[in-house]
């Protein structure tokens, strides 16, 4: 087996913002992947946050 790439966090967190920030959430769970980094874990909430406000605006739009 070759070794492998490593996700940069950056990529992590532009992918959870564009894509879904709970399915991110939902693996630091289950896999118990990025859920100790506090660093990680302060720039994660702050990506959701700026979805949901986002998707907020969005909605009081229409």
């Amino acid at each position: 087996m070759g070794r492998r790439r490593r996700i940069s966090e950056r990529t992590l967190l532009l992918m959870g913002l564009a894509f879904g920030w709970p399915g991110g959430w939902l693996a630091q769970r289950w896999l118990r992947h990025k859920s100790i980094k506090t660093s990680f874990l302060v720039k994660f909430w702050l990506t959701a946050a700026l979805n949901l406000l986002a998707a907020g605006g969005l909605l009081a739009c229409l």
